[in-house]
């Protein structure tokens, strides 16, 4: 409970800087609109389960069966997948302001999505430094082991805008992309 009223203030402080900031743009689309990382990371989300959804035909709650989802700002020990994301990717955890994922728990899925809020400008690229390292990851994994998700990571996509960053290996990463990108508009 101690760890959700942190978060409930980060988010409640970091809306209310965004509110009182200059309307200086900080994203590459040249708009000044600077969304909350919560309607971002819910609208990449959303996708993504649109989709699944559509492939699959599960229900609604069915969808994200074999998918775990973790904050990566958050410090929570049961959130296992956290250090193991961290480590591989050599991701520094004082870089983000925010960050959420959502990979496959299964080692037959290559669906990886990452939604990343940098602290600042300057820790973009490190950040983006971190995502083409995952790539590279996946890129071993996958391209001798199973020739239908390797095509899913060959059509990975990263994206930046501002202080966020996207990461995509899915069947539909455009879909992806358009709602991520959709919020800077």
């Amino acid at each position: 409970m101690k760890q959700k009223m942190k978060f409930i203030g980060l988010l409640l402080f970091a809306l209310m800087l965004g509110a009182c900031g200059s309307g200086s743009s900080d994203n590459n689309s040249g708009s000044n609109h600077a969304p909350a990382f919560d309607d971002v990371y819910t609208a990449v989300e959303d996708a993504f389960k649109e989709v699944l959804k559509e492939d699959s035909g599960m229900s609604e709650d069915e969808i994200l069966n074999g998918y775990f989802i973790e904050d990566l700002t958050a410090n929570d020990e049961d959130q296992s997948m956290t250090n193991v994301v961290f480590e591989r990717m050599e991701l520094d955890p004082d870089l983000l302001a925010n960050g959420q994922v959502i990979g496959a728990m299964m080692n037959v899925n290559a669906d990886e999505i990452f939604v990343l809020e940098a602290k600042t400008d300057d820790d973009v690229a490190a950040l983006k430094e971190s995502f083409e390292r995952e790539l590279e990851a996946q890129i071993q994994t996958w391209e001798q082991y199973l020739p239908d998700q390797y095509e899913k990571v060959k059509n990975n996509v990263i994206e930046t805008n501002g202080k966020f960053l996207l990461y995509v290996t899915f069947s539909d990463p455009d879909n992806i992309v358009d709602a991520f990108q959709a919020q800077f508009k």
